[in-house]
C-alpha cells in the first residue's frame, strides 16, 4: 500500500512539473492590425460585426497548426494585439462584400505589425444622406456597383449600437430591386419608427444604409452609420 501511495506521488509531480513546462511560455508580444482598403477611393469598407469578414491566418512552423481568426469590425478595420511573433500564412478572404480575393500570403509579425487589403467592394454607397423628422427618418443615396451581378436589395436600418446592420437592427424599411442599377438614379427609403417599442422618444439611435449584391455568400454593403435624436414631441 505504502509503494502505491509513492507512485501515485511521484506520477502527480511529473504532472504538475510538465504542466509548469506547458504553461511557462513567454506573453505574446506581437500586434497585427490593419484595414480593408476600397482599391479605387483609398477608403475603408465598412461591413457587418455579426457573420461579417474574418481573417484567417496560421502560424507557420508547426504540425498541424490551428486556424485563427480575427474579426473585422464594422468601420472595415482589424486588430490583434496578442500575437506571437514569427511567419504567419493569411488564407485568402473569399466571404464578404468585396470581390473574393483568392492569394495566399506570407507575413511576419513582429511588433507593431500593419497589413492592409486592398479589396473591391461590390457596391459603392455614393451621396448619402440620413435625416430625421418627427418620428419618420429617410435615406437618400445613389449606386455605383462594381460587378456585373444584379444589386439584389436595398435598406435602411436603425439600432443603439453603430454597428447596426442587417443582422443587428431594431427596424428596417428594405426594397427589392433584382437589376443593374444605374449609377445617376437617386434611391430614397423612409422608415417611420413612431410604432416600434424599440425605439424611444428623447434617445439616439443609429441608421445605416445597405445595399446586397446578388453574387454567392455576399454581404451587405453599406455607408457609415449616422446618429439621429427621436424629439420627444412630434
Amino acid at each position: 500500500m505504502k509503494n502505491i501511495q509513492i507512485l501515485i506521488f511521484l506520477m502527480c509531480g511529473v504532472l504538475a512539473f510538465s504542466s509548469c513546462e506547458l504553461d511557462n511560455y513567454e506573453a505574446p508580444t506581437g500586434s497585427l492590425s490593419g484595414s480593408l482598403i476600397d482599391m479605387e477611393t483609398g477608403e475603408t469598407v465598412q461591413g457587418d460585426i455579426i457573420s461579417g469578414t474574418n481573417i484567417e491566418l496560421i502560424e507557420q512552423g508547426y504540425e498541424n497548426p490551428p486556424i485563427q481568426r480575427l474579426v473585422v469590425k464594422v468601420d472595415g478595420t482589424y486588430r490583434n494585439d496578442m500575437m506571437f511573433e514569427g511567419k504567419y500564412t493569411l488564407l485568402p478572404l473569399t466571404r464578404g462584400n468585396f470581390v473574393p480575393k483568392t492569394d495566399t500570403l506570407t507575413i511576419d509579425i513582429g511588433g507593431q505589425t500593419v497589413h492592409n487589403f486592398e479589396v473591391q467592394p461590390y457596391i459603392r454607397i455614393k451621396d448619402y444622406s440620413v435625416t430625421i423628422d418627427g418620428t419618420k427618418i429617410t435615406a437618400t443615396f445613389k449606386l455605383e456597383q462594381t460587378v456585373d451581378d444584379k444589386v439584389k436589395s436595398i435598406g435602411l436600418f436603425g439600432h443603439s449600437s453603430p454597428a447596426v446592420g442587417e443582422p443587428l437592427q431594431f427596424g428596417k424599411k428594405t426594397k427589392t430591386l433584382n437589376k443593374v442599377v444605374d449609377p445617376t438614379t437617386e434611391y430614397e427609403l423612409v422608415m417611420d419608427v413612431r410604432t416600434d417599442k424599440d425605439f424611444e422618444k428623447g434617445k439616439a439611435y443609429h441608421f445605416r444604409i445597405g445595399a446586397l449584391i446578388s453574387a454567392d455568400e455576399a454581404e451587405f454593403n453599406y455607408a457609415p452609420a449616422v446618429r439621429l435624436t427621436i424629439p420627444l414631441s412630434e
